[in-house]
């Protein structure tokens, strides 16, 4: 299920609380998820791996 921007701004502001925090994402969806996480992650010092499912 992709998300909406609420979403994606309430995932990201979530993020942005932790410091420097390891980032699991299962499936890509439509790689918008992947957008606000990234740029948290950048935000904060974390990093993303993404998992991709075939």
């Amino acid at each position: 299920m992709a998300i909406g921007p609420a979403s994606g701004r309430l995932i990201n502001l979530l993020v942005r609380s932790l410091e420097s925090p390891p980032i699991l994402e299962l499936g890509t969806s439509l790689g918008y998820p992947k957008i606000w996480l990234a740029d948290a992650a950048r935000a904060t010092g974390g990093q993303v791996t993404t998992t991709i499912f075939t």
